[in-house]
């Protein structure tokens, strides 16, 4: 049984679609039991929004936590006061369709199952040329199955149609046992893809899937994250780290690391984005002179 349930919601200067998200999570047809808000925002812009809910839903616990920025920071921030059995993590600009979280507690009847996450309904597949060019460079994000990609790069389902075990939860939707996560806390040197390095730790020892019935759309915000250009140096190096945490060292998988680093470049520059393929092999650079493991 999935207990008492703790949702963790990390926010930064997204007010309008912070509201959103709490407004489509206390229409679920079940409730979680306490709601935490982790704000990076030094003015705290968040705050009015959690008290607003706080005051109109009194039997879901609503707590407001001013952090300093920083996704993973944030999460352990929620971690350190969450008191559930369950443990959902949610971006603060999606919308969950009213049945979302009890369709994902079904699945913790499985003593095995140690997470979960539901179907990003509004997920919309690349043109076909991008497609092929991210298959040449190892940089495919859809396919028959969830894993993690030599190149260290997550691989996901396209809209599966039925519950199935995945290698990688969705970011956006993730939830946990709490005994699943044990002593877990998010690594605060990977900021891009730590839902990978938690569901990659978790999936280690417990059965992680992913069940279709829980739709939520992600309404992906520009609000609060870095300009491309300035992002595509770190994500190179942060996936580097996770590929060194989770995948073996072999020559094979380095060399797919690499391989995929330059084919981002190419595409990033065949699209018209110069600056970011250039970021982008700055942070190969960086990642051949080790940055990676000084982080």
């Amino acid at each position: 049984m999935a207990g008492r349930i703790s949702t963790i919601i990390a926010t930064l200067g997204r007010v309008e679609e912070l509201g959103n998200t709490l407004r489509t999570l206390c229409g679920c047809t079940t409730l979680p039991d306490e709601v935490i808000v982790v704000d990076g925002d030094a003015g705290e812009s968040a705050r009015s929004v959690v008290e607003e809910y706080a005051g109109e839903y009194e039997a879901t616990a609503f707590t407001y936590a001013a952090v300093e920025p920083g996704l993973p920071g944030q999460r352990n921030a929620g971690l350190e006061l969450a008191t559930g059995d369950t443990i959902f993590f949610l971006d603060d600009d999606v919308e969950l369709e009213p049945s979302f979280i009890s369709e994902i507690l079904s699945v913790y009847d499985d003593p095995e199952v140690g997470g979960a996450t539901g179907l990003i309904a509004n997920q919309v597949k690349p043109a076909w040329l991008l497609r092929v060019l991210q298959r040449f460079f190892l940089l495919s994000r859809f396919a028959g199955r969830c894993y993690l990609q030599k190149s260290g790069l997550p691989m996901f389902l396209y809209k599966p149609d039925k519950t199935i075990d995945v290698g990688i939860l969705n970011g956006c939707n993730m939830s946990f046992r709490r005994s699943a996560l044990g002593e877990f806390r998010f690594d605060d040197r990977i900021n891009y893809f730590d839902d990978d390095d938690v569901s990659l730790t978790v999936g280690k020892e417990w059965r992680l899937v992913q069940v279709p019935d829980a739709r939520v759309k992600h309404l992906v915000s520009t609000k609060g994250r870095p300009r491309a250009p300035a992002a595509a140096d770190r994500s190179i190096i942060e996936q580097r780290l996770l590929h060194r945490k989770h995948l073996p060292q072999t020559p094979a998988s380095v060399v797919a690391y690499y391989w995929s680093v330059l084919g981002a470049a190419f595409i990033a520059f065949v699209r018209l984005h110069p600056w970011v393929s250039l970021r982008t092999l700055l942070g190969l650079w960086a990642a051949l002179a080790g940055t990676d493991r000084r982080l």
